[in-house]
This record gives C-alpha cells, sequence and structure tokens, in this order.
C-alpha cells in the first residue's frame, strides 16, 4: 500500500460557495481537506488555487451544503489512480523575479509599489509550480501552460503580493466588476501580456538550472 507525503490539489475555481456571509468559511478546499484527512494515506492535504480571476462555481453564494458536496467529490476525484501524479523528488529548484506592472490613468493608484508583481517558481522533477501575484484570468495560465518547457505547469494565482485583477485584454472591451477601474482593478491594458513575459523567463529560467 502506498503512503503520500502530501496530496497537493490544484483547482481553478473561486472557493466562494458562501461569498458576502458575516462568518468566516473555509469553504470547499477545506471540505477537501477534511475528508482527504480521513484517511491516513493521503498525507497531508495541500490546496492551490489556480488563476480563477474570472471563474466562480455556478453555485455561488447558495450556502453551505453546495460547499460540502463540492469538497467531497474533488477529494473522491483527487484519490482516484487516473488524477494522480508521482513525481521524481531528486530533482528540487527555487527561482523568483519581479517586475514593475503599468498602472491605469485615473484608477486613484498613486503609488507604484502597488503594481509592482512578485513571482516565484519551485520545480520538483518535471513539474513547475508558478506562483502569480494578484487575480490573474485563467486564459493567462492556459497561454503560460501551453509556452511552459515543463512536462506539467500548475499555475497558482493570489499566492504573491496584491495587485488586483489581472483581465485579458479582451475582457477590457466586455466591460464588467473585474475590469473596474477601482482599488481592485488597477493595471494597464495588456498588463496580462507582461506577465505571460516574465512567466516564461522565469520557467525557462528555472528549466536551464
Amino acid at each position: 500500500q502506498r503512503y503520500w507525503i502530501a496530496t497537493v490539489v490544484h483547482a481553478i475555481c473561486h472557493p466562494v460557495h458562501e461569498m458576502c456571509i458575516p462568518h468566516i468559511s473555509s469553504e470547499f478546499p477545506g471540505e477537501m481537506c477534511n475528508e482527504l484527512e480521513l484517511s491516513t494515506g493521503n498525507g497531508m492535504p495541500m490546496f492551490l488555487n489556480g488563476a480563477a480571476g474570472d471563474t466562480n462555481p455556478p453555485t455561488v453564494s447558495m450556502g453551505p451544503e453546495y460547499s460540502h458536496r463540492h469538497g467531497i467529490a474533488l477529494a473522491k476525484l483527487v484519490q482516484s489512480p487516473e488524477h494522480q501524479l508521482l513525481l521524481d523528488t531528486s530533482v528540487f529548484a527555487f527561482t523568483n523575479s519581479k517586475v514593475q506592472l503599468p498602472i491605469r490613468p485615473k484608477s486613484n493608484v498613486t503609488n507604484v509599489l502597488d503594481a509592482m508583481a512578485r513571482f516565484s517558481a519551485i520545480r520538483i522533477g518535471s513539474l513547475a509550480i508558478l506562483f502569480l501575484p494578484g487575480e490573474p484570468f485563467i486564459e493567462i495560465a492556459l497561454d503560460i501552460e501551453k509556452s511552459s518547457p515543463f512536462e506539467h505547469t500548475i499555475i497558482v494565482g493570489y499566492s504573491e503580493n496584491n495587485i488586483g485583477y489581472i483581465p485579458t485584454e479582451q475582457a477590457f472591451s466586455q466591460g464588467g466588476y473585474e475590469v473596474g477601474p477601482g482599488k481592485w482593478s488597477f493595471l494597464q491594458k495588456g498588463t496580462d501580456q507582461v506577465i505571460l513575459i516574465y512567466a516564461l523567463k522565469l520557467l525557462e529560467k528555472l528549466f536551464n538550472k
């Protein structure tokens, strides 16, 4: 029987089944971790939130029952062999970088350091885990994955400093809350391509270490 040191789960979805409630909730990641902890064979469960700036579950704000059901379903999915990735842990490396991003005019953000984006990346064998700042749209993560030099690449959002939403250029023409402008969305149009370029530079650096 195989026993895991840890079970790392990557999900591309806002954990907001219970958004706008007056109490703190661990949401479906917490429910998932509780379910995985029932078996000692899963090790320490860890949840990595993907680039989900524009991706919500279809049952937003519909109560804790949906959160519980989502977490249980995700835990069962994770434990099925076809969804598991075994890694060679003998190769490990880490790198990071930062870049100053442009601030949108009339966004009422005057401190340029608010738009200083930090990136980090970890290599474990054939897997790269890239940690992005802010709330990147899922399309940005997909573009990074397609061009990554690694066999497997996981893009994690909300994992560095808060620089607000990182929409795609197309999203600006569609409008909506995520493109603001406001304290939650103040980056200039085209920032998604800057993020893409610097993310791939970091992954190339990690790949060649």
